[in-house]
Order: structure tokens, then C-alpha cells, then sequence
């Protein structure tokens, strides 16, 4: 009996050990720099968080005063975070829930008679 073989394919190269060390260089400085980036913007995402808060009471406050038909409010001279019952005065609705959603906010706040608002404190 006569058996056949096959003779057995030919095998690709292997990838050089070259361009696979310069692949993981390259990736190696992507990821260092990646890094660095992203430790500078979590440094100051409390800031910015904080900035943004302050924004959004305010708005909350001149919405507030704008659908009542108001130009002031009673001052307030104590920092608050919760607005349930705040601000007072002739005509005024609490902000919170309907100016203001997030009720107890992160920061505190005072205001003055013209209703701007401003931040105590925010951790």
C-alpha cells in the first residue's frame, strides 16, 4: 500500500521582536500621558463641581423670581443647603423641589436682597 503525505504548509514569520517591542513603547507612552492628563482633571473636578453648583442655584433663584414676578427677596444671612422652605418674602415659593431639584445641595449658600446668590462653603 501506498500512502500518501502530505507535505506540510509553510509557516508565516513570526512577528519580529522589533516592531513588537515598539508597539508596547508606543503604548507605554500613550498611556503615561493618558494618565497624566487625567490626574490634572480629577484634581479639580471638586472645583468645578462646586462652580457649577453655585450656577445652578442661582438660575434656580432668578426662575424663581422670575415666574412670581419678583425683584427681591428677604436676605439671607445664614448659609443654608436646603431650600424647602427658602427663600422668604412677599410672593416668594420655595426652590426646592420645583426650582431645585437636588435639595440638600453640596455647597451652603446666602443671598441678598436682589436674590443673588452666594456660596459660604463647599467641601
Amino acid at each position: 500500500m501506498n500512502a500518501v503525505v502530505e507535505p506540510t504548509p509553510a509557516r508565516r514569520p513570526a512577528v519580529p521582536l522589533v516592531a513588537l517591542l515598539v508597539v508596547v513603547t508606543a503604548l507605554g507612552v500613550l498611556a503615561a500621558v493618558g494618565t497624566a492628563g487625567l490626574v490634572t482633571r480629577l484634581g479639580s473636578a471638586p472645583v468645578d463641581a462646586c462652580t457649577a453648583e453655585v450656577a445652578t442655584v442661582q438660575r434656580a433663584m432668578d426662575a424663581m423670581m422670575a415666574d412670581q414676578g419678583i425683584v427681591a427677596v428677604s436676605p439671607q444671612d445664614s448659609a443654608s443647603d436646603t431650600f424647602t422652605d427658602l427663600p422668604a418674602g412677599s410672593g416668594t415659593l420655595p426652590l426646592a423641589p420645583r426650582y431645585l431639584p437636588l435639595a440638600p445641595t453640596t455647597g451652603h449658600y446666602t443671598w441678598d436682597a436682589d436674590g443673588t446668590v452666594t456660596q459660604a462653603a463647599c467641601p
